[in-house]
């Protein structure tokens, strides 16, 4: 993952943070298309970072 890629994944989940806070993911159908939309793709791509990290360490 590149620093563009890092800031991407961040972005997403701060974007999804404050939406959270301010009240904007208020029902489950919302919540899950937050959590499709913005978190799962920002969580695999800090997974792959972590597992391309452990790779290159061994």
């Amino acid at each position: 993952m590149n620093s563009t890629q890092q800031t991407e994944a961040l972005a997403k989940l701060r974007h999804l943070y404050k939406n959270m806070v301010n009240g904007g993911v208020s029902t489950a159908e919302q919540a899950k298309s937050a959590a499709e939309g913005l978190l799962a793709p920002a969580i695999a791509a800090l997974e792959k970072q972590a597992t391309e990290e452990k790779s290159n360490s061994q």
